[in-house]
C-alpha cells in the first residue's frame, strides 16, 4: 500500500471563498490550506527538479516539509546540490575548519531536510508511515536514476 498521495488534493472552497478565510487571531495573509481533512491527513508528495538533474521529492503534511535527495537539495535558504561551485566552496571551508564541526558528506548527499512549524510529536504508528513516507519517495528517486518512469 502506498503511502504517499501524489495528485494533487482537490479544493474544497472556490478561490473567493478560500481567500476570504482568515486564521483567528493572526495576521492578514496567514496560509490557510484549502484541502478536506482526510486529505490534510494524508502524506502529499510532488517530484522536483528533475529536469534541472537535480530530482528531489517534497512530502508535505499539515505545517511539515520533507525534502528528500540523492545528489543534494535546494529549498530556500538551502542549497547542497552537487555543483562545482558547491564543491569548490565545501573544498574551501573543509581547509579552515576543525575535525569537530559539522562537514558535509563527502562520498553522498543522499539527504533528507525536516522543516516543521514547531514540535513533532507522533504515535508509534505515526513514525511508522512516517518512515514508509520517506522510504517510497527515496524509491521513487532511485528508480528515476535508474532510468524506470513511473
Amino acid at each position: 500500500m502506498t503511502v504517499l498521495m501524489w495528485d494533487k488534493p482537490e479544493p474544497v472552497l472556490s478561490k473567493e471563498e478560500w481567500a476570504g478565510n482568515q486564521a483567528d487571531g493572526a495576521p492578514p495573509g496567514t496560509f490557510m490550506s484549502n484541502m478536506s481533512r482526510d486529505d490534510n491527513l494524508r502524506w502529499k508528495a510532488k517530484l522536483v527538479g528533475a529536469t534541472l538533474g537535480f530530482p528531489q521529492v517534497e512530502i508535505r503534511r499539515d505545517s511539515t516539509v520533507i525534502i528528500l535527495s540523492l545528489k543534494g537539495y535546494r529549498y530556500k535558504g538551502y542549497n547542497t546540490r552537487q555543483t562545482p561551485e558547491n564543491e569548490k566552496r565545501w573544498k574551501e571551508l573543509a581547509e579552515h575548519r576543525f575535525d569537530s564541526v559539522r562537514r558535509p558528506v563527502e562520498q553522498s548527499r543522499k539527504c533528507v531536510h525536516i522543516a516543521t512549524a514547531g514540535a513533532m510529536s507522533m504515535t508509534m504508528d505515526e513514525f511508522e508511515e512516517f518512515q514508509k513516507a520517506i522510504t517510497e519517495g527515496f524509491q521513487v528517486l532511485n528508480d528515476l536514476e535508474m532510468g524506470i518512469v513511473r
